[in-house]
């Protein structure tokens, strides 16, 4: 990759990101910030939303993201669901 494709491809990150910050109306006034990191993301390794349960330590190893558990959730639902 050259440098101009990956200017290009650094404005578009920040492009995207930007949308999405007036999307959810978050405040983004140095939208130069949005090339490294995402818009949503809180930036605190052990946030509850943002991080990941399993780089916490040995003892939640184990859990699971709030994504996997709303899938597990909206899985179990199905199968009551009759046609």
């Amino acid at each position: 990759m050259d440098r101009a494709e990956r200017r290009t491809a650094t404005r578009l990150i920040i492009k995207k990101q930007s949308l999405i910050a007036k999307q959810h109306k978050v405040p983004a006034e140095m939208p130069g910030k949005f090339k490294k990191s995402h818009v949503m993301d809180c930036g605190r390794p052990l946030c509850g939303l943002c991080g990941n349960p399993r780089r916490r330590g040995l003892k939640n190893k184990d859990a699971k993201t709030i994504q996997e558990l709303r899938h597990e959730q909206a899985s179990s639902r199905d199968c009551f669901v009759e046609n």
